[in-house]
């Protein structure tokens, strides 16, 4: 059963950049197995696909500080692309957050995040 709840983070990871793409108007290179290597869209886009509507973007303290996380929130095949930030932005000390056993992170309120223009 844990490797079918973990396929499923995948599949809707690469769901989200797929969305992420068409939302910015780029390609998407479908790459697997590059996590932490490169972009997940053109462009420096970083792309967190969160389940649940509510849930915050999350930055992790080694992400890198230039890059551009946009969070993508929804199941396939439904998704909206909420906004973005830099993570150097992402990283304010009262953002930072442990949940679920996991090490600290940084958790961005989606009011904080920078719509993507309208176009």
């Amino acid at each position: 059963m844990m490797a079918d709840v973990a396929w499923q983070v995948h599949i809707e990871g690469a769901c989200g950049e797929l969305a992420a793409a068409k939302a910015l108007g780029v390609p998407w290179s479908a790459t697997v197995d590059t996590f932490k290597r490169g972009d997940d869209v053109p462009g420096g886009w970083q792309i967190r696909t969160r389940s649940r509507p509510e849930y915050e973007l999350i930055v992790r303290p080694g992400d890198p500080d230039d890059a551009l996380f946009l969070l993508v929130l929804g199941v396939a095949p439904h998704y909206v692309v909420k906004g973005w930030i830099t993570g150097r932005e992402a990283k304010r000390p009262e953002w930072s957050r442990a949940h679920g056993n996991r090490p600290p992170a940084y958790f961005v309120p989606h009011d904080q995040l920078t719509p993507l223009a309208a176009g």
